[in-house]
């Protein structure tokens, strides 16, 4: 280790997220940005919570039940729960299959979101979206006549969802 003058203070020493900056002085360090698992991290907004709001989690917790209740309904078997819920009862086992695996898969989104208590805005706002197409796919065939009222309820829960979604994007 070199002698330094005296009063001189060595450099500190150089940490995991710092380097060297590029050009000028080969002492000056630049801070970079962290890449980490802490929830400081994914703030995206000044002044935006690292945590959700208690209601916000309750919200995703009850959505992922329905989600993940709704994926089993979608299953090919389930046939007499679709009737009950106004869907059709028949449909190709493919195409259900498919409609259960993307609706269970968006309720474990949402049971992820919430147990980790982050606040995820991609998945937030695409999770609004969805909802509000399944509200209006609902409403839509409803009108046309292709789906009963009993299919309504349905569509007017994942509304309450919307609205809450929405909510907690513009705040």
């Amino acid at each position: 280790m070199p002698r330094l003058a005296y009063g001189a203070e060595p450099d500190p020493p150089v940490r995991a997220w710092e380097r060297p900056r590029a050009g000028g002085c080969g002492s000056a360090r630049v801070p970079l940005r962290r890449r980490s698992h802490r929830l400081a991290v994914f703030a995206t907004r000044p002044g935006m919570a690292t945590t959700l709001p208690s209601w916000m989690r309750n919200a995703l917790f009850v959505t992922a039940v329905m989600n993940l209740l709704a994926g089993i309904a979608f299953l090919p078997p389930s046939a007499g729960v679709r009737a009950l819920l106004g869907f059709p009862a028949g449909g190709d086992p493919f195409y259900l299959c498919i409609v259960a695996l993307f609706v269970a898969l968006f309720g474990v989104g949402y049971f992820w979101v919430a147990v980790a208590n982050r606040p995820e805005r991609l998945f937030i706002a695409l999770a609004a979206i969805g909802k509000l197409g399944f509200f209006l796919l609902v409403v839509g065939f409803w009108l046309a006549g292709s789906l009963p009222a009993v299919a309504l309820p349905g569509g007017a829960a994942d509304l309450v969802f919307v609205v809450l979604f929405f909510q907690w994007l513009r705040g």
